[in-house]
């Protein structure tokens, strides 16, 4: 949860108000009856380096909650609370869908800090991370320019699939502009990028937008493998099942993104398990038609490998912490940027060759 801590916490069914704070804490266990309250989290000083301890940083990466006060207690008695809320991130909001915290720099040591969200969806999917203000300010730079890289590639692969589409006139290369459009506005709501433009979208809702745009993208992902597919390559019935498969994704997907309490990380979970068998589906259709001889299916094989492989390892080593804190979310983006180019080179190479033999 926090740099590899548990953090001792607190809860109540309700909510309450930020200016009490609670004064036990259980450090064992877990958070329970905090969806439609309150879950106070504890980060002590003592367990804190003496440079981040001297000028903290706290990132939040997670913001499906209505409000979030960060409070701040210092050794002399002082307390410096900031306070965020359902849209309106004010000054706090960082790309690479994050929210930072630094409090004014004071001569008495940090005691200690605690958090207080109200509303909170899920503590298992909260990810906090403490650190120095130099160290923060590096982070946010880095996470901008390499954010906005793979927009810019995401969006030079809509743009040119999409004309691809008219001038070949089938399905596939527009079924692969959509699915790079989906990642697209995903990676530029997940790294509040449209914050620049419409403030008031901060908050649970962009992460809820979130989690449907992604269900999308991968039903649009597998229409285009598919349709690319000659129907001599693969059973009629088989690509018939693949693609209901990858539509019950966005049927259940979409609903269930918007549902803020409940056993959220168990439909969470669901969803995974799903569009991974959508995936390994349309990897063994690939896999098929490849064997047959299909040149379609070597390109998207081919477009497809480094991205499985890189989300199919991401949890196991650390993703949360690389990319400067982008974490798994920012590999997805360079994953589908790499997917969307190659495809789009192979397609290019596939029309000129056409072309020259006509």
């Amino acid at each position: 949860m926090f740099n590899g801590w548990d953090l001792c916490h607190t809860t109540s069914p309700q909510p309450k108000s930020a200016d009490t704070l609670p004064t036990e804490f259980s450090c064992t266990g877990t958070p329970q009856a905090y969806q439609n309250g309150s879950l106070w989290l504890r980060i002590p000083a003592q367990d804190l380096p003496a440079d981040i301890a001297e000028e903290p940083a706290l990132l939040v990466h997670y913001s499906r909650f209505d409000r979030l006060d960060v409070t701040f207690l210092y050794a002399d008695g002082t307390r410096e609370r900031q306070s965020v809320r359902n849209g309106d991130f004010a000054g706090h909001w960082r790309i690479g869908g994050q929210l930072e915290f630094a409090p004014p720099v004071r001569t008495a040591p940090l005691q200690g800090i605690v958090l207080h969200f109200t509303r909170l969806a899920s503590q298992d999917m909260l990810r906090l991370r403490l650190t120095g203000r130099d160290e923060a300010a590096s982070r946010t730079t880095t996470l901008a320019l390499w954010v906005g890289g793979a927009l810019t590639l995401l969006l030079i692969g809509t743009l040119y699939n999409a004309v691809l589409a008219v001038s070949l006139r089938r399905q596939f290369p527009l079924w692969q502009a959509a699915w790079s459009g989906g990642m697209l506005l995903w990676g530029t709501v997940w790294s509040q990028a449209h914050l620049m433009l419409v403030p008031g979208l901060a908050g649970a809702f962009s992460a809820q937008l979130c989690s449907a745009l992604a269900c999308l993208a991968i039903t649009c992902a597998t229409f285009s493998a598919i349709t690319s597919i000659g129907t001599h390559d693969v059973p009629r019935l088989v690509r018939r099942t693949v693609l209901a498969l990858a539509t019950l994704c966005s049927l259940l997907g979409l609903p269930i993104s918007f549902i803020r309490t409940g056993p959220v990380d168990l439909l969470a979970a669901i969803i995974g398990v799903l569009l991974m068998l959508t995936m390994l589906s349309v990897g063994g259709c690939l896999a098929f038609a490849w064997r047959k001889g299909s040149p379609e299916a070597r390109n998207f094989a081919t477009a497809w490998i480094f991205p499985i492989i890189l989300l199919s390892t991401a949890d196991f080593v650390g993703s949360s912490t690389l990319f400067r804190g982008g974490g798994p979310q920012l590999m997805v983006i360079f994953a589908a940027a790499w997917q969307t180019l190659w495809l789009a080179a192979a397609a290019s190479r596939t029309h000129a060759r056409l072309r020259q033999e006509h």
